[in-house]
């Protein structure tokens, strides 16, 4: 019916608004171009063992920027791209401001939507964290100190690194990610199942449930760190306030920082530049951030 409301008060034609993510910003191939292009140069000044394999998929791959001190903690960033773009070549500029203070980074790729399914998609991540728990040590970073960071797509996923219930299996103690970051994160799927624009994933409800940060959360103990653009559609503002919430009922208290002028694109340019974002992160790992600009 026409006008239905659907979700958290809205209509279906409301929703395909407000995670057609896309058209939210005027050119977000801008903001992706100079990204790559910061990447790029990173990566010539810089040490990086490249496409480093975590897993039998082509796109099971990772890159490690090494800090130049051993055991200390290790960064790993998640990228977004609604869970079927993008990839870490154009996510890997972070490392320049992450190694410079003490941090081992590590973007990661992962099998992509279409082909992929969502349980696909988060076993993949999931394999990357146990990879590096078990390797970690071999490019001299703490194996014990491991923090994830992730934007949009990135976000959600880095969620589900942190809920509770997988560990066991893949033979990994309960808290090997110490804490999260979750940029401009997508936490409850459900609407993702209903739009047309998110049509490509696939999702049924139970589907959707199944991987939804906010129906899965941390055991206390995990540090949290939630950051979402002033400008960016209002579901994202919302979809953080709703999983900063579910943590706070869980007993963990989730440090929620917006971002004022900042949109779903350009708000990863701050993992670069001192400010609330980037510098939350290190206090999160225990670096200090005033110390390296």
């Amino acid at each position: 019916m026409t006008g239905e409301i659907v979700y958290e008060g809205r209509t279906l034609a409301e929703l395909e608004v407000q995670y057609d993510i896309d058209n939210s910003v005027p050119d977000p191939a801008a903001y992706l171009d100079r990204y790559a292009a910061d990447t790029r140069r990173v990566r010539r000044g810089m040490r990086c063992m490249a496409d480093v394999a975590y897993g039998d998929h082509p796109l099971e791959r990772l890159d490690i920027y090494p800090a130049e001190q051993p055991d200390g903690p290790i960064n790993v960033f998640i990228h977004g791209g609604g869970w079927r773009a993008s990839s870490k070549d154009v996510r890997g500029f972070p490392a320049e401001s992450f190694v410079r203070a003490g941090c081992t980074f590590v973007a990661v790729d992962y099998p992509l939507a279409p082909e992929a399914p969502m349980d696909q998609i988060v076993a993949s991540v999931r394999r990357a964290i146990a990879w590096l728990w078990r390797h970690a040590a071999q490019y001299g970073a703490d194996p014990d100190r491991i923090f994830v960071t992730g934007n949009s797509a990135g976000g959600h996923l880095g969620g589900m690194l942190i809920a509770q219930g997988w560990h066991e299996g893949a033979g990994l103690p309960p808290d090997v990610v110490k804490g999260m970051c979750g940029i401009s994160g997508a936490y409850d799927l459900r609407p993702h199942a209903m739009v047309e624009v998110r049509s490509y994933l696939g999702l049924t409800g139970n589907d959707a449930i199944r991987n939804s940060p906010l129906f899965h959360l941390p055991s206390p103990g995990v540090r949290v760190l939630l950051a979402v653009g002033g400008d960016e559609p209002a579901e994202y503002l919302r979809q953080t306030r709703a999983y900063a919430a579910a943590l706070s009922w869980q007993g963990l208290a989730a440090d929620v920082r917006g971002l004022p002028g900042h949109n779903h694109f350009s708000i990863i340019g701050e993992l670069n530049r001192s400010g609330p974002l980037r510098d939350g992160i290190f206090r999160q790992m225990g670096l200090q951030e005033g110390e390296h600009g």
